[in-house]
Parts: C-alpha cells; structure tokens; sequence
C-alpha cells in the first residue's frame, strides 16, 4: 500500500468510499469519514437512514440482491467498499474483488465468512482451534432435535444468518423444539432454514474486545491493537448498556488478545488486506476465556468509546481503512445505555432531552431513524465517571430521563350542533315604487363572502342581496350589501333578468325580486347571528387525517426493502485493565508463537493468508442512480 494520499470530496481526485449499511453505526462511520476529507456513498434498503442524513450520496436498494448490488459498485466504482451490515449479497463482494473494481474492507472473503455463523465458528474452532462452546448445525425441525440432544439441554438455537439478536431461542427441553424452529426461520435474512445449536457456557461475565489491525507507518506492516476490553450486558439477544474497561484477570486478558488476534490475522489476505476494526465477543469463566463471534467492524458495544477513548471506534476504522496510525489510548472510565422508540410509529419526538444532559458528564446520540418500534434503538446515552459503576448509572439515568412521544396529530372532534335559531317575521314591506318592481345591482366580480357571523348593524344604504349562511345547523338569510347575486336571487326564488350595463361603472346583473316577499331579518342587537354561523357559501372545513401508526417491526435492520432509488445526500422518498495501559499493539511474526505471548502487550501474531477462488459472479443491471 502506497503512503496514503486522500483528495477534495465532490472533485476528480477525490477518495471515495461505499458503505453497505447506513444505521446508527454506519453515521458515525460517515462522519469519520467525511472529517479527513472523504467523499461518501451511503447505501441502505429503506428511505432517510441515518447515514443517508450525513452523506454526500445516498442510495436505496435490496443489497441481498448480487446482480444490483455488483451493478451498482461498478456504477459508482469507489475506491473502498466497507461492509456495515449482515444483509449483504457476499458473492457480489467476492466478484468485485476478483475484477478488482474496488478494495473490499477488511476483505470480500472476511466478509462472506462473518456473515454466516457456520463458516466462522468452523475457521475457529477447526481451523485455528480457539476454545469455542459445544454446537452442531440443523437443516430441519428432525435434525434440530438430534442436535440439541447432541449438545444438550438447556442451549441456543440461532440462524446461522441473522443478527442483533433475531430469531435466537433458548432450548429447555424437547417441548420447546417446535417453537424454536419457527422463531429461528422468522429471524434469519435468507431463507433455507439452517441452524447452529450452541451449548451453555458458564461464564461470569462477557466481553467485546476492538480489535484495530492498522500499517505501523514506521515499518509499513500490519499491526494488530486492542482496546481496553468492553463489559456489556444483553437482552434477547441485544446489547442494551455497555462499559470500558471491564476489569479482567492478567491471564484472562492475555487469553482474550490471543484469541482476538489470531482470528482478526486469519481475516485477512496475508499481505496488507484485512485493515480495520474487528469487534471479537468472547465469554470469560475466571481465567478460562472463550470465542463466541467476530464482527469484521465497529461493534454496537463500542458506542461507548465515544467518550471514553482519545479516538471512537469509528474514528479508528476510518483511519485503519485509509492506511493511516491509530491510537487505542482509554482517556476514561465510561458506560453507554440505550434509548429504544417505545412505540410503533414513524417521525416521532424526544423529550426531557435537557434533563437527560443534565446529569453530570453525559452526552447522548439520538439516531434520526425514520420510523420507530417499541423495541428498536433510537438513541444512546454515553457517560463518563471516575469508575465504570458511576459510568454506569449515570448512564442508565440519563436514559430513563429521555422520553419519546408520538407526533401523530389527533382525530378532530365532531362539533356539537347549535340549535336552529328562529327565522324573525318578515319586515313590513316598503312602498313599492311605481313599477313595482325593485333591481337588485352587484358588479359581475364576485365579493368577498361575508365574515362568520356578520350581520348588518343598520339598514342598508346602497345596493343590496341576500346570501343564505350554511353552518352545522343553521340556515338563515340575511342583507348584506354587494354580496352575492345568484343567492339573493335564490332566497326570493326570483328568476334572473338578462344582465344590463351601467352608463359608466361597472357590469352589473339584476335580479327581479319582490320585496315584500322577501323575509329581511331584524336589524336590532337581539338578533345577530350566532357567532360559531359559518360565512355565505362557506365550504366546511377538511377534517384533519390522523398519522396511523405502523406494525411493529423487529429492531434496527428491519426496516421493510424500497424499490431502488438514490440522490445526493439524502434519498428521496483494560488494552491493559488499568486504564493507563501502553497502546497494545504488536508487530505479526507468527501465529504459533501468539498462545505463549499472549500474556503480555507486546504479544505478536502474523497474518495466516487464507484465500479462496469465488465462483464467477454474473453482472447486473443498475438499480439506482443519483438524480
């Protein structure tokens, strides 16, 4: 790899990267991204994710489609393409690794192993013999009866392609097989129907160590680093409040760089592929460690390195992309706590933001997602404290202080009718001139209706009509001058004269109307109208149409597919348990020696290359393209 050279965003020399996933963890990336200069493709299956918001173009799309996938790559032709989700077509990666069309992060072949539960657990345990918990796969509800007695009651029964948590089941007993197979079918992103069986581990606690793999600049080789280790706490599956550091035994956590080390080297190409942030889970039983899953990026668990690290994971995984150093320095003790929607609605607000922020040492990231459900991730409280217990419950109060409230505008509530006010008595008629008949006049535009309620405080003293006011129960006629003439007509049921014009003036249209039939309301105070009356002619008012909440849906990635779209920037539609540990990091120079140094800081690992030849990938068509 050359020395890293970054241009102008928007321009021809600019670095283009694409990421594959644009939730809560692909913004933060985004951002990294875009403040040492790179331009960003941000690429997601539903409307205005949150890394849409941030981008400089962005893109809707079903990624588990290879043709569309590949096709757009080829379109756009950005110079990274950096995974951030599960629901990824791999063999489109794999393609665009074999035409080398773009550099996939950390590799197409890391990617298309960690996506799938059976080929990572198989590179751990068969490959490089990591301690791992007992497990066996099932292609059908047969076969997951013969592998949970196999590995034995009580276990996990998980697709072995899903994430966050979706579609796992805990196994009890046979009775609870049925149930198990069904929950694990719901939850996979492919359909096909394979499980993995995991057995129990009897752990204490369980932990997340970042793993960076990044070029030293002083011997342009990989290096692999460790962040202080990550204590979380899970909920069906997903992580809802996590800290750093979580104290570890001196052994314990030379087991945990070994084993972190080794499967983040096996990820890569053996040569300077396999760059980033691997997030490694591993469970801890007093010094006995164990492997448990890899991501090959930056970890749901590590939004807390937002404000206890000198650089977040995210801030990391942009510069080890890049080719650029890292610093995995702890700068404080910290916990992060998640604020999930609550409620199953799109648009909705927060409050009690201010209170939240008030409690010492905290910040909050509030992910814009478009829709929410009662379980999905809308936000995250970080908290920094002198130790990880104070972190924590300042974390979790800040949390519990924020509140989402619905947006949706409430049905209107019908009017109570008013009662029907007595028509007065006829007003005595004038005299009526000599040919008996009285013109009505009003210019042939049409005047202002009359204000709700009006009536004439005296009489009138230039031309006049009637108008009939139509409210929720009123139907009255009064005088009104220069109103309109069809409806004065209309009052009188008097037929409408062939218009005439003026000397001068204006055109104007005649009514016959007989006045002593016209019924003329008292001009007296006792008798205006009501003042709810609506004005003459008056349309009644459109009633609001309330928002209507949607279905849940299952947390973050669930968002239902959109036909593919695009358009720029937005669619459319402890290292060491003590905290101030050296930077962990070491130079690869072999894998055999890494159980025997794993003890210390300076332990070493080299790449182990591990290649394979993919299947010819067909092109596609291209499904989006920027407006």
């Amino acid at each position: 790899m050359n020395t890293p050279r970054i241009g102008t965003p928007l321009s021809r020399s600019a670095t283009r990267v694409m990421l594959l996933g644009a939730g809560e963890l692909g913004k933060e990336v985004v951002i990294a991204f875009q403040r040492l200069g790179v331009e960003v493709i941000a690429v997601d299956r539903y409307h205005n994710a949150p890394g849409h918001q941030v981008a400089h173009h962005g893109f809707v799309m079903d990624m588990t489609d290879q043709a569309a996938l590949l096709a757009l790559i080829e379109d756009q032709r950005p110079d990274y393409v950096v995974p951030e989700i599960e629901a990824i077509a791999t063999g489109a990666l794999l393609e665009v690794d074999k035409r080398g069309i773009s550099e996939v992060i950390p590799t197409a072949r890391a990617t298309a192993l960690t996506m799938n539960r059976e080929g990572i657990r198989r590179l751990a345990d068969e490959e490089l013999g990591l301690p791992t918990s007992a497990y066996a796969f099932a292609d059908s509800r047969e076969q997951l009866a013969v592998a949970a007695a196999t590995v034995g009651y009580p276990c996990l029964v998980k697709p072995t392609m899903s994430s966050s948590g979706k579609g796992q089941s805990t196994l009890r007993g046979p009775a609870d097989l049925d149930a198990a197979w069904e929950t694990a079918a719901s939850g996979a992103r492919v359909s096909g129907g394979r499980v993995i069986v995991e057995g129990f581990v009897d752990f204490d606690y369980e932990i997340t160590l970042l793993t960076v793999r990044a070029i030293d600049p002083a011997t342009g080789r990989l290096t692999t680093h460790f962040c202080a280790p990550i204590g979380h706490r899970q909920e069906r599956g997903d992580y809802v409040e996590s800290w750093q550091p979580q104290p570890m035994s001196q052994v314990a956590h030379g087991a945990a760089m070994s084993i972190a080390a080794r499967i983040a080297s096996a990820l890569g190409d053996g040569k300077l592929g396999g760059r980033g942030v691997f997030g490694v889970e591993m469970f801890v039983k007093g010094d006995d460690v164990y492997f448990s899953e890899v991501s090959p990026r930056p970890h749901d668990t590590g939004l807390v390195t937002l404000g206890t690290q000198r650089l977040s994971e995210f801030e990391m995984h942009a510069r080890a992309i890049l080719g650029l150093p890292v610093d995995v320095t702890l700068a404080s003790p910290g916990a992060s706590a998640v604020i999930y929607g609550g409620r199953d609605e799109p648009a909705i607000a927060f409050e009690n933001v201010a209170a939240a922020l008030a409690v010492p040492e905290t910040d909050i990231r509030l992910f814009g997602k478009p829709e929410s459900y009662t379980r999905r991730r809308m936000g995250v409280v970080i908290a920094t404290a002198d130790d990880t217990d104070s972190a924590r419950r300042r974390a979790v109060d800040a949390a519990r202080l924020v509140r989402p409230v619905s947006t949706a505008v409430p049905a209107p509530v019908a009017a109570v009718p008013a009662p029907v006010p007595a028509v007065p008595a006829p007003v005595a008629a004038a005299p009526a001139p000599p040919s008996d008949r009285v013109r009505v006049d009003k210019p042939a535009s049409s005047a202002p209706d009359a204000p709700a309620g009006a009536a004439p405080s005296g009489p009138a003293s230039g031309p006049i009509s009637l108008a009939r006011s139509q409210g929720p129960s009123t139907d009255r006629i009064w005088v009104q001058i220069a109103d309109d003439i069809e409806a004065a007509a209309a009052a009188a049921d008097a037929p409408v004269e062939a218009p005439i014009e003026p000397a001068d003036g204006p055109r104007v249209e005649t009514a016959a109307v007989d006045i002593a039939e016209m019924p003329l309301p008292s001009t007296s105070d006792d008798s205006e109208p009501d003042s709810g009356t609506a004005p003459p002619n008056a349309e009644p008012e459109p009633e609001s149409e309330a928002a209507t909440p949607k279905a849940a849906a299952s947390e973050d990635d669930s968002a239902p597919p959109a036909s593919a779209a695009a358009s720029d920037g937005v669619t459319p539609d402890a290292g060491a348990a003590d905290a101030g540990a050296p930077d962990a990091s070491v130079p690869d120079v072999g894998v055999a020696d890494a159980a025997s140094a794993s003890g210390s800081p300076d332990a070493a690992v080299e790449d182990s290359a591990q290649t394979g030849e993919p299947d010819d990938v067909p092109s596609g068509r291209i499904v989006a393209a920027e407006k």
